[in-house]
């Protein structure tokens, strides 16, 4: 959307709602491209799934911080494979023994927004 089409859209909200947008959509401007391009792959999601996603980055955010730095380079070792790769590790005995339920949850989840 060009900026004068967005400012189009953004007068149509409540002027306390158009405030937020404007500096939601700031920081959004000013966020790096990769960011940028997960962002746009969590958005690409359906709904449900979505949230389902957001929850798991959420999630991630709050594990202690040894396990979450474990599932990190996991998460970052998973990016390199194809997505059928992907599914074969996840539905490994070496994965599965590696990662509680809950873990293995969130890594297949974060894992959809991954660059493919």
């Amino acid at each position: 959307m060009t900026p004068a089409d967005r400012e189009k859209e953004i007068q149509k909200l409540p002027p306390d709602r158009q405030e937020k947008v404007r500096q939601q959509l700031q920081r959004y401007d000013q966020l790096p491209a990769e960011r940028k391009a997960l962002l746009q792959r969590l958005w690409d999601l359906p709904q449900g799934r979505r949230q389902q996603v957001r929850q798991s980055m959420q999630d991630f955010q709050t594990q202690p911080p040894e396990r979450k730095r474990v599932m990190w380079q996991q998460l970052q070792k998973v990016h390199e494979m194809e997505p059928g790769e992907r599914e074969v590790y996840f539905d490994s005995p070496e994965f599965k023994s590696q990662y509680s339920k809950d873990e293995q949850e969130i890594m297949k989840n974060m894992s959809e927004i991954l660059p493919k």
